[in-house]
């Protein structure tokens, strides 16, 4: 289930910016696939499974597997950057490690080890 909710997210993120330039038809689609990915998500929660929110967060080794660092001196070191996949707990263990970029370069981070918010 969670490489379903993977490829809707990842047919989400391809879409224009200005949804109000595309062929009425195909926004008919879009809507299609954004009420599909509502659900799921819906359902997924209904389950006790629920997305780790990573972005901006300090990299955890618990619930983060780092694929890249990348050059940002803009946030501390250890901050998660970017988020290739995303991580899932279900009843607060985890279902999988979210696969993300960590900063590097910038001012040295607090504690990595911290739970990640799950307001989702």
């Amino acid at each position: 289930m969670l490489s379903v909710a993977d490829n809707l997210g990842r047919a989400l993120s391809a879409l224009p910016a200005d949804l109000e330039s595309v062929d009425p038809a195909l926004r008919n689609v879009i809507v299609g696939i954004q009420a599909t990915d509502r659900e799921l998500q819906s359902v997924l929660e209904r389950h006790g499974v629920k997305r780790v929110e990573s972005l901006g967060q300090p990299f955890n080794p618990e619930f983060h597997q780092a694929m890249m660092e990348v050059e940002d001196p803009s946030v501390p070191a250890g901050t998660v950057v970017q988020e290739m996949i995303p991580g899932y707990l279900i009843a607060g263990r985890l279902l999988r490690a979210a696969m993300v970029a960590v900063a590097k370069g910038g001012p040295a981070g607090g504690p990595t080890i911290r739970p990640p918010s799950n307001e989702n």
